[in-house]
């Protein structure tokens, strides 16, 4: 066997174990948490809303720190509406932070 062969397939395997290494943990956030989760983890910190008020989600969440690739900080928008529609202009208006830990979206502090 031709000793380059071997050094190429051995600089294959390292490239491809350590990729594997570094991805495996599913901590990547190269998109944005779905709306959904944001809203179930803004209704989770906000247990003593008053009664027949409810949050919804503003604009997108956009990335405002952590890595590229992994353990991204997203900035999320969350309006809080005092009736059921939340076509009305919403009460008031606050941003969380949520990242990715251990395979889920958690808020951030």
């Amino acid at each position: 066997m031709d000793i380059g062969k071997l050094v190429s397939w051995l600089i294959v395997g390292a490239i491809a174990y350590g990729g594997y290494n570094y991805l495996s943990t599913g901590d990547i956030t190269i998109t944005p948490p779905p709306q959904q989760t944001v809203l179930k983890l803004a209704n989770e910190a906000n247990r003593n809303l008053p009664k027949g008020s409810h949050l919804a989600t503003g604009k997108s969440c956009i990335r405002t720190g952590g890595g590229k690739v992994k353990r991204g900080i997203y900035t999320c928008e969350i309006k809080v509406f005092t009736g059921l529609s939340s076509y009305e202009d919403a009460k008031n208006s606050y941003n969380i932070l949520v990242t990715k830990r251990d395979g889920r979206w958690q808020l951030t502090r």
